[in-house]
């Protein structure tokens, strides 16, 4: 079979299997970006100052996601999120934050939410980490990931899918070698030949 003689993949199908490949590699980078950078300040929060802080804002945000062109998600989905702001004071300056931990917790089920609001109802006197050189970065949890792990499973499967996509349309696509052209002596075998003496 001549392989030179098999089908190639149309100009405009490279370009936009080019163009989602881009797409899925620049978000599985962010997302590991901000994974990575998120464990990395977790960290390092483990060690920072703590003051008394006061929570001064606890309640429950719903979000409605419709449909989306392109998107196959069901319409309507409810995402929930628990939005706790405090204040503290450092060095005679008062500050506010709402990072409970390093990384936002990307889980969306009601449950978990409420289970955070619960923990940290308004009035609440909590113990507030901040970065010494910049008290407004601050965070309730020192040294938890939060929502690192999500985000970084998240990153890697669209990292490697556009790969194992791409391994799998270039073992598969024909190859450009062509067999060596034939020649009459090819046909045929001729056996040395020896000289043999006595």
């Amino acid at each position: 079979m001549d392989v030179s003689r098999q089908k190639k993949m149309p100009l405009g199908a490279k370009m936009i299997l080019g163009f989602v490949f881009l797409i899925f590699m620049g978000s599985g980078g962010r997302l590991l970006f901000l994974a990575f950078d998120g464990m990395r300040e977790a960290g390092e929060s483990a060690s920072w100052p703590r003051a008394e802080g006061k929570v001064i804002r606890s309640e429950m945000n719903a979000s409605t996601r419709n449909d989306e062109p392109g998107r196959r998600t069901r319409s309507g989905t409810k995402w929930y999120e628990a939005t706790v702001e405090y204040e503290f004071e450092v060095n005679g300056m008062n500050y506010r934050g709402s990072r409970i931990a390093s990384v936002k917790d990307m889980n969306a089920k009601e449950s978990r939410a409420q289970a955070t609001l619960d923990k940290y109802p308004v009035d609440r006197h909590v113990m507030v980490s901040y970065k010494p050189d910049d008290p407004s970065i601050c965070v309730l949890e020192p040294g938890s990931w939060g929502g690192a792990l999500i985000q970084l499973g998240l990153g890697v499967f669209f990292v490697l899918v556009p790969l194992v996509l791409a391994f799998t349309l270039w073992r598969l696509s024909p190859k450009n070698s062509a067999p060596p052209p034939q020649t009459r002596d090819d046909d045929q075998f001729t056996a040395p030949r020896f000289d043999e003496t006595e």
